[in-house]
């Protein structure tokens, strides 16, 4: 009887080491869709706007998100908490989910102009709903972190092995178009650093270190100043909104050396996007269920995505607009939110 109770005790164990391990493996998934959805709202910032506001100095530009990218972190690291928390990041997904379709869309437009705008927007928008909804809890995460590898190789063909004309001579000066030029491009991309908060929001366990959470944010930050970099290398074009958006997203990959990187970047763009919009949806579903657990999961699914699909197809004209005005405040959104987060902590440990 005592070899059968050690045997029992043994599996008992064995399960719970099991079930940690799976939490933790999880967690790690968790933040790896937060690193992606701020990465693409990087490589999105540089691709539309911080190009136009500064084309020799967006690089010295996304060096400087270091610094709000670290405010935010502080901020929700020390305060983001409470399963409410997460709620007053919504905005900031919203705006997220708008300008991932927005961008998607128009590059499935530049594919295929013949196919009607406003039913590829449906059609993303749809694909990205039922996979939240056919899928596990955990599989829209352990998904992307499946793809991560992935995406880092299309990632690197797109840029650091594109086998451009590059010429390091563009890089300089160092300050650019002048420091005031600089830390006001990279005030316009503060937005797109927002996401870091989420590596301490989306997962419901214990808050990793110091040095695993500067790691996390890092990862996106580097990728922004990489592909910033790479532009900062190629001959840039000429500024302006006639542009159309398959035209910027490829901008980059023009200056490819053959058919084959040109390609490659193209289906780069066709596997982050969409991967990017659903775990961005993904997101705001388990804000919301952590929120109000009752609430039905088509529900939480669609909570992003409707209001994104919306205002792509009743406002194609205006939204862009509507974005380069809305996003760059994404950065300061998050940071009062982690602030009135960290308040309420306090004022419930107070009691």
């Amino acid at each position: 009887m005592l070899k059968r109770a050690m045997q029992t005790r043994t599996a008992v164990h064995d399960e719970q080491a099991a079930q940690r391990q799976r939490k933790q493996a999880y967690g790690s998934a968790l933040r790896l869709t937060a690193v992606v959805q701020t990465a693409a709202q990087l490589v999105l910032w540089v691709t539309f706007y911080g190009y136009d506001r500064a084309a020799q100095a967006v690089w010295q530009s996304a060096l400087l998100l270091a610094l709000p990218a670290a405010g935010i972190v502080c901020l929700w690291y020390a305060g983001g908490t409470q399963k409410t928390a997460g709620l007053l990041l919504l905005p900031c997904l919203l705006l997220d989910a708008a300008f991932l379709l927005y961008a998607l869309c128009g590059f499935i437009d530049g594919l295929i102009p013949e196919y009607p705008y406003a039913a590829g927007a449906v059609c993303v928008a749809a694909v990205c709903w039922l996979t939240l909804l056919l899928s596990r809890r955990e599989g829209v995460a352990n998904g992307t972190n499946v793809l991560k590898y992935f995406l880092l190789i299309l990632f690197l063909l797109g840029a650091v092995f594109l086998r451009a004309s590059s010429r390091a001579d563009r890089l300089w000066p160092i300050l650019g178009q002048g420091l005031p030029n600089t830390a006001l491009t990279a005030l316009s991309g503060t937005g797109a650093v927002w996401g870091a908060a989420l590596l301490f929001v989306l997962p419901d366990q214990p808050k990793p270190s110091v040095k695993a959470a500067a790691l996390w944010t890092a990862l996106p930050w580097a990728i922004g100043a990489v592909w910033a970099l790479w532009y900062g290398f190629l001959h840039p074009w000429a500024p302006g909104d006639d542009l159309r958006v398959a035209e910027r997203l490829m901008g980059l990959a023009r200056h490819a050396a053959d058919v084959v990187n040109y390609e490659l970047a193209g289906l780069m763009w066709l596997v982050l996007l969409p991967v990017s919009l659903t775990c961005c949806a993904m997101s705001g579903e388990i804000l919301l269920s952590r929120a109000c657990p009752r609430a039905p999961r088509a529900l939480s699914a669609s909570l992003l995505l409707l209001p994104a699909l919306l205002a792509v197809c009743l406002l194609p004209r205006q939204l862009p607009q509507w974005l380069k005005l809305l996003l760059p405040w994404r950065g300061a959104w998050a940071a009062a939110a982690g602030a009135a987060a960290l308040m309420l902590k306090r004022r419930e440990a107070a009691r």
